[in-house]
């Protein structure tokens, strides 16, 4: 199911990290001009609202992926838990038994087209990929 769900919104993933990069580069570099207009100020204030809440979608795509991955390996430890709740040799056992076992073989990751997996690790990835480029940017138009 995972590899299912991975291949059909894969790249919707990939281009929802790229449009969020792409929407904190331009936010950044609209705040940044030096000639900028007083009558520009509603432009860039309509910008970076449109960019918080790129930002804050993907985010919260993000923390889901992350909370899939946890509770797909609290499932194993439960499994293992509710089998003590059964005879031995009983058919439910087996059957838990069999889930945990496969659920422990699949660990479950929400990928973005298996480029990258999406988790809470990937916010820092984009933030430190657009602060680099911005100080590279900054340093190039001689403001620092």
């Amino acid at each position: 199911m995972v590899t299912i769900f991975n291949e059909i919104f894969g790249w919707t993933f990939v281009f929802m990290a790229g449009k969020t990069i792409a929407h904190i580069l331009a936010s950044c570099m609209a705040f940044l001009e030096k000639d900028a207009e007083v009558t520009n100020i509603e432009i860039r204030l309509s910008n970076f609202l449109i960019t918080s809440l790129c930002i804050v979608n993907f985010i919260l795509v993000m923390m889901n992926g992350s909370t899939v991955t946890t509770e797909s390996s609290k499932t194993a430890f439960l499994c293992y838990k509710l089998q003590e709740h059964f005879p031995p040799k009983s058919d439910e056992r087996l059957e838990i038994l069999i889930l945990a076992k496969q659920v422990r073989a699949n660990n479950v990751k929400i990928t973005a087209a298996d480029f990258f997996e999406i988790n809470r690790n990937t916010l820092c990835g984009i933030l430190a990929t657009t602060t680099t480029y911005v100080i590279v940017v900054l340093q190039f138009n001689g403001i620092f």
